[in-house]
């Protein structure tokens, strides 16, 4: 018995004049009927998901580290290149509030979102610190974990009831191997709560 399933597409939509010749790298974000698409060089396209119309687009013009990530927060999407983070309203693709860092830092995560529309996102300057904002992109708190990490490097945190969770991996200079680290943080206040190192390197956090 062979079985072979026909895929029809619905509909297809040329991109090119929107992202001119870039490519899209990121996996999009699906809210609701609207399908918010990340190229590389950090335009965000927002397209029907019934019809393939494009509804609007917005350049950040900013670099990304992996394109364009974001997040959906309370009707906006908070979108994070290497030196910005990007509040813009969902439905038309408005700016509604830019974070802009120093030359000589870098956001290091896509942003995470909780149940109470409060953002998680890594960056990196001096040190590599975790950070907190309301859904205005206001901080609330930040917690240096570079002491913990050796020179080594976070991923991109998961969040599940009050708690995140954050794969990382720091250089042992005695074995001379990178080993991987593990993190559970209080989210209402960034204090760790458990702070665990792997045997073995670790790539990704975990999904929740």
């Amino acid at each position: 018995l062979k079985v072979v399933l026909q895929r029809v597409p619905v509909w297809a939509t040329n991109l090119t004049s929107v992202i001119k010749g870039e490519e899209f790298i990121s996996p999009p974000l699906v809210v609701s009927d609207k399908i918010y698409a990340f190229s590389e060089g950090c335009k965000i396209v927002c397209i029907r998901s019934t019809d393939g119309r494009v509804l609007w687009s917005y350049d950040t013009k900013g670099e990304g580290f992996f394109g364009t990530n974001a997040a959906y927060c309370n009707g906006k999407l908070v979108v994070v290149t290497d030196r910005k983070m990007v509040l813009l309203n969902s439905n038309d693709g408005t700016l509604a509030k830019t974070i802009s860092l120093n030359e000589d830092e870098k956001f290091y995560s896509d942003p995470v979102v909780d149940e109470n529309d409060n953002v998680y996102v890594i960056k990196c300057r001096c040190n590599i610190t975790l950070a907190k904002y309301d859904q205005t992109l206001n901080p609330i708190w930040e917690t240096n974990m570079s002491e913990f990490l050796g020179g080594g490097e976070l991923f991109t945190p998961a969040y599940s009831n009050g708690l995140l969770y954050i794969a990382g991996k720091w250089y042992d200079r005695e074995r001379l191997m990178f080993v991987g680290k593990f993190f559970v943080i209080n989210a209402t206040d960034g204090t760790i709560v458990r702070d665990i190192t792997n045997t073995k390197d670790s790539y990704i956090s975990p999904p929740i």
